[in-house]
């Protein structure tokens, strides 16, 4: 492969993951989208070229939906949005859709995914060495970087070069991903990488990443053992699999009680509520919409209320944060926030500033920010690009955005992952020809 075919790649995976990175802004992925553009050129003439000579065939379908949700999430944000009081609200996030699309058409390297795999593989790494040297973070400005609590992970929680620990463990879990997608040629490696990469999980402890990946361990394990048989003995993501669920089972106890914080998983109401201070409020601060603690009368409770009230669930605050989010969707069930991002606005008692919070959970905050009618049409686009080739990596990718805001963001790291594996891009170099070969 010529020395520039293979760098590109390299150069790609970096840009990817740069604005993941601790000072480094979202908006570096415009871009990231434009010199994608210039380096593959070529490639991108020849997909815009057959859209054009063939505008109406089967293939050029996922285009048309591209441009139908641009134009008509635009026009919902003409009329529905909210006013512009800044030059930053004439921007949405779905205007990086088409940006989006076409990346994910560009993307199809195998180097690019593995320089992925080590670069995260680097940043675990490096938060091994944080909590071997006592720090949470090398950033000071991200507040107390003292590690004072090694008897929970909770309280241990490292961030590597990220802005926070579910960053470095988000990062941690597409690389596991991505290992058993585009595997390493010598085994010994890929479960070097493996083991790493769990460790980084564990220590960046984020409880959602953990429980996926515990299900994603036995899904995987079952769908290779029932499409391998006894030749699912030798492929090292089923084995993989399977000492993953042992380990899991052997340490459930321990396990269970880091979850649980020790039994202590109340929660968090302290700080979520907007307090009527007087601070000024910033552009975006003023488009968000305040944190409410919810109605207890059952004659004004909306769906948010009777959905997450007393339903026993701990959620480390997602309840009151879905609490106020499904009460919005109840209220603009069609045109949602008009496509602006809905955002929830509360008060940082410590920090003594406010700050935005988003929905946790990618279906929520699809719904909310664009009403349903749009929803409908983004989930018929998803459909339409799935390919089952990577069913259990798109599967674990959407339980994780059950409980966090993983995709739907317009352009991200695992947005555009995503998209990937669901129109099925990655090379089929898979455990299965590995294992009869």
């Amino acid at each position: 492969m010529p020395p520039v075919r293979t760098f590109l790649p390299v150069l790609y995976a970096f840009l990817l993951l740069l604005p993941t990175f601790y000072g480094v802004r979202a908006e570096f992925f415009v871009a990231f989208i434009a010199i994608l553009f210039v380096g593959e050129r070529v490639l991108l003439k020849s997909i815009l070229t057959d859209f054009l000579y063939k505008p109406f065939s089967k293939e050029a379908l996922p285009v048309w939906m591209v441009i139908a949700i641009t134009v008509l999430s635009l026009l919902n944000k003409i009329f529905n949005g909210h006013t512009i009081f800044c030059t930053s609200d004439y921007y949405a996030s779905f205007y990086l859709l088409p940006g989006l699309f076409l990346c994910s058409k560009l993307l199809r390297s195998p180097i690019f995914f593995k320089t992925l795999v080590w670069i995260t593989f680097l940043e675990v790494l490096l938060g091994i060495l944080q909590y071997s040297m006592g720090v949470k973070t090398f950033f000071s400005e991200l507040g107390s970087i003292r590690i004072t609590d090694y008897s929970l992970l909770y309280n241990s929680r490292v961030y590597g070069l990220s802005s926070n620990s579910s960053m470095l463990a988000y990062k941690a879990f597409l690389a596991l991903l991505l290992i058993d997608l585009v595997p390493f040629r010598r085994k010994t490696l890929e479960w070097f990488l493996r083991v790493v990469l769990v460790i980084g999980i564990l220590l960046s402890f984020s409880r959602s990443v953990i429980i996926v990946l515990i299900l994603y361990f036995v899904l995987q394990g079952v769908f290779l053992l029932i499409k391998h048989r006894t030749a699912a003995l030798n492929l090292p993501s089923f084995q993989s699999a399977i000492l993953w669920i042992g380990l899991t089972l052997i340490f459930f106890g321990p396990l269970k009680m880091q979850l649980s914080r020790n039994e202590m998983q109340a929660e968090k109401t302290s700080g979520l509520e907007l307090k009527e201070e007087d601070h000024p409020k910033n552009c975006a601060e003023s488009h968000a919409l305040p944190m409410s603690k919810g109605e207890t009368d059952p004659s004004k409770m909306g769906w948010g209320d009777k959905l997450m009230v007393n339903n026993g669930m701990q959620t480390s605050g997602r309840k009151q944060i879905w609490l106020n989010y499904i009460n919005f969707i109840e209220n603009h069930l069609w045109f949602g926030n008009g496509s602006d991002k809905l955002m929830l606005l509360s008060w940082h008692p410590v920090l003594k500033k406010y700050k935005l919070v988003h929905a946790h959970n990618s279906f929520i905050q699809l719904l909310a920010t664009n009403g349903i009618i749009l929803t409908m049409l983004y989930l018929a686009f998803f459909v339409l690009l799935f390919r089952k080739r990577n069913l259990i990596s798109l599967l674990a990718i959407l339980l994780y955005s059950f409980a966090n805001y993983g995709v739907f963001w317009g352009f991200s790291y695992m947005d555009l992952l995503f998209l990937i594996l669901l129109s099925a891009l990655i090379p089929p170099i898979y455990d299965h020809t590995r294992a009869h070969h």
